[in-house]
């Protein structure tokens, strides 16, 4: 932009919402008189620092609802016009991403008696004589009872951060950005553990409703914490956390039975990446 009449008059520091309304100046512009072109960026410097503060409010917003469930702002600029509601193993990943996790936490001789003392509870479970959820609280039973909340945390990051990302779905990134993008509302609704789900939510910035598991103090009992989070529960937490009448739209996302609950939620329902 070397025209000088482009140049404002007297001595200027830009801001950096100035600089970004650059960007948008139209073609033409030389022939636009210094005043005009002021005039331009301030009201485009205006809009972009007017957008910003709405992010980070949006921002702020969705921390304090994660820490406050049913709670609906007032603020109908603040309002996510529409909701998306993710499964996780399956849909967002290509594969169960849980009993990796087992197998990566349990100790070696834990993993030798529980695979006798379960051997006839897994063929059970393969000819759909045992229920997905039965068979993961059994699974928690034996691996985790005893230990340490703190030390599983840190596991589970290791699994989110080294694990996870090689068995994300490429066109389930691209629809979770799309959401974002578009600033829906996005949560994540999983019977995996929060142990590791957690920090891929958080780094993603969204929000989870999930399996956790009980603790007294840094010891975990082995138990969950409430009912698993499939079928039926995951439609229960939905309506716990959210006013879905607050949403122009709601999509929903699955792969198995257990998530029939949620997409009958939906307006905009898919079923292993087809719509129904």
């Amino acid at each position: 932009m070397s025209d000088q009449s482009t140049v404002p008059k007297q001595p200027h520091e830009w801001t950096e919402y100035e600089l970004m309304a650059l960007a948008d100046v139209p073609p033409g512009l030389h022939s636009w008189g210094a005043d005009k072109f002021r005039t331009f960026i301030l009201e485009q410097a205006a809009k972009y620092e007017a957008q910003d503060k709405l992010q980070k409010q949006q921002e702020y917003l969705l921390a304090f609802a994660a820490e406050n469930p049913g709670y609906v702002p007032n603020n109908p600029e603040l309002v996510f016009t529409d909701l998306a509601l993710f499964d996780f193993d399956g849909t967002v990943t290509s594969c169960d991403t849980f009993t990796p996790f087992i197998k990566q936490v349990i100790s070696p001789a834990r993993l030798f008696w529980g695979r006798l003392l379960l051997l006839p509870v897994i063929a059970a479970y393969r000819i759909g004589m045992v229920s997905s959820s039965r068979m993961r609280r059994l699974l928690v039973k034996l691996a985790l009872t005893g230990r340490s909340k703190m030390e599983l945390e840190q596991l589970g990051r290791q699994h989110a951060t080294k694990f996870l990302p090689t068995v994300i779905r490429p066109l389930a990134m691209k629809k979770l950005q799309w959401h974002l993008a578009a600033g829906d509302r996005v949560v994540l609704v999983s019977a995996s553990l929060d142990l590791y789900l957690k920090p891929w939510c958080d780094h993603m910035g969204i929000e989870l409703l999930s399996a956790s598991l009980e603790a007294e103090g840094d010891r975990l009992t082995g138990y969950y914490n409430g009912p698993d989070c499939c079928g039926e529960e995951k439609a229960n937490r939905v309506k716990a956390l959210l006013k879905l009448s607050h949403f122009d739209r709601i999509y929903a996302y699955g792969d198995t039975k257990e998530d029939r609950e949620l997409l009958a939620l939906a307006d905009e329902k898919y079923y292993q990446w087809k719509r129904i």
